[in-house]
Parts: C-alpha cells; sequence; structure tokens
C-alpha cells in the first residue's frame, strides 16, 4: 500500500508519520517511510537545492521537483510496493498541484500531464491532507517557499482543500490532539483492511 501525507509547512505531518510507522511495525508490517523533495540521494540534493536558491525560476522549480519524483518513485516508492512494504511518504503529487499549481499560478492541466510522466502513472492508495487553521507561521525566513509569505501559504491551503473535494482525499482537522489524530488515521486505515495484526503476531 501506499499511503501519502499531504498539508502545507507547520501542520503535524512529519509528526503522524512517525507515530503511524511506529503503529504499523508494531502489528507486523515492513514500512518504508519517505519524503518529497527527497527520499533518494539525488532527491535529497534536489531538496537542498530547491530550498535555499531564491533566484529559481518557477520552472526550474517544478521541474526540479519532478525530476526528484521521479527518481523517488523508481529508487524507492515501487520497489517497496513490490517487495510488499507500506510505503509512507511525506508528500507527493498533490504537493505540485498545490504549490505549484495553486501557489505558484501554473497550469493544473499541464502539471498533471508532466507530473503523469514523471511518475509513470503512479497514484497514492490513499491520500491524508492535514488542514490545520492555525498552521500559519507569523514569519516565513526558513526557507524559499516559506519566505513567500503568507499570502502564497493561503493559496496553497485553499488550493489543498479545493483538490480534496476533486481527488476524494481524507482530510484530517490538525487542529485536535495529536493522539486524537493518530486514532482517526489508524481508523481510516482499518476500514482499509490495513492495521488488522498479521498472522503470527500479537
Amino acid at each position: 500500500m501506499f499511503i501519502v501525507f499531504e498539508g502545507i509547512d507547520g501542520v503535524g505531518k512529519s509528526t503522524q508519520i512517525e507515530l503511524l510507522t511506529g503503529a504499523l511495525v508494531e502489528l507486523g508490517y515492513d514500512v518504508v517511510s519517505t519524503r518529497e523533495p527527497g527520499g533518494t540521494e539525488v532527491g535529497e540534493e534536489i531538496r537542498a537545492l530547491l530550498k535555499s536558491d531564491y533566484s529559481m525560476g518557477i520552472r526550474s522549480e517544478l521541474l526540479l521537483m519532478l525530476a526528484s519524483r521521479s527518481q523517488h518513485v523508481d529508487a524507492v516508492i515501487r520497489p517497496g510496493i513490490e517487495r510488499g512494504c507500506v510505503v509512507i511518504s511525506d508528500r507527493f503529487e498533490a504537493s505540485t498541484f498545490a504549490y505549484q499549481g495553486y501557489g505558484r499560478g501554473g497550469d493544473l492541466s499541464r502539471l498533471r500531464a508532466i507530473n503523469e510522466f514523471a511518475t509513470g502513472g503512479l497514484k497514492p492508495d490513499v491520500t491524508f491532507l492535514i488542514d490545520r487553521e492555525s498552521s500559519f507561521r507569523a514569519t516565513f525566513d526558513e526557507d524559499r517557499f516559506e519566505s513567500a509569505g503568507i499570502e502564497f501559504a493561503k493559496r496553497v491551503r485553499e488550493g489543498y482543500l479545493e483538490l480534496s473535494r476533486e481527488e476524494g482525499w481524507v482530510v484530517i482537522d490538525g487542529d485536535r490532539e495529536i493522539n486524537t489524530i493518530q486514532g482517526e488515521i489508524l481508523e481510516h486505515l482499518r476500514l482499509l483492511g490495513l492495521t488488522n495484526i498479521k498472522e503470527g503476531k500479537s
């Protein structure tokens, strides 16, 4: 199974991925936890460049994101799925549509087409969108995405929410206790048949 967590910076994706990974390992699953951009040696180099180069144009940003994703799919995600692992990724294609589409103003139909080429058509089995009204930070000075400012972050969040309605993602209210959020995520996965204890585990 391929699980993706989405949302703007600061919503708690990393925390929930860590908790879910631990819970699934306890249940006997082999889990691959990864992230975008990144997840591979090439991807991590691209990640560092994307976050630090403030002079980069929008098209260059997009193509580097997709280059990282293509390598990620080929080297980590597909092999993990083929081995029978549960693959959990912090971000995937939805980030491109939200950030480079709604945030940067890119054409969504073009973004979808080029993303399809980069991923070879791979889609998540389930996408969790963690949304928090309180996630907007007072200052945006950590990297080139956060430095884009509050209006950029609002456009990205609104894009995520609009896409979630179109795509049928699971929207999680992130303005709650961490354990409550984790319980909701596990319940969704239980309904998909994932969080049953494997034979021979206790």
